[in-house]
């Protein structure tokens, strides 16, 4: 369920969390290294219909959003959870 996955999401961005930063469509979240592909993962369950794409690395994850005005309420939305 979503309350279930963003409960998950807030356990982790709380464990993890380094930075995040938003630029026009694009959020980037870095966390601690081994820790963004199950952010991404869980940020791609949470949010899919404001993103269009979920890219992630070891540390790393680039959010695309699908407009300007969802990467702002994203990027909001992630630095509550902390």
């Amino acid at each position: 369920t979503q309350a279930n996955t963003s409960a998950k999401l807030a356990k982790l961005l709380k464990d993890a969390f380094v930075a995040a930063e938003q630029m026009e469509k694009y959020v980037v979240l870095r966390t601690i290294p081994g820790n963004a592909a199950a952010c991404g993962s869980l940020i791609e369950k949470n949010y899919q219909e404001k993103l269009f794409a979920v890219i992630n690395d070891d540390d790393s994850v680039l959010m695309i959003a699908r407009t300007e005005e969802a990467a702002e309420k994203l990027h909001k939305e992630l630095l509550s959870y902390l």
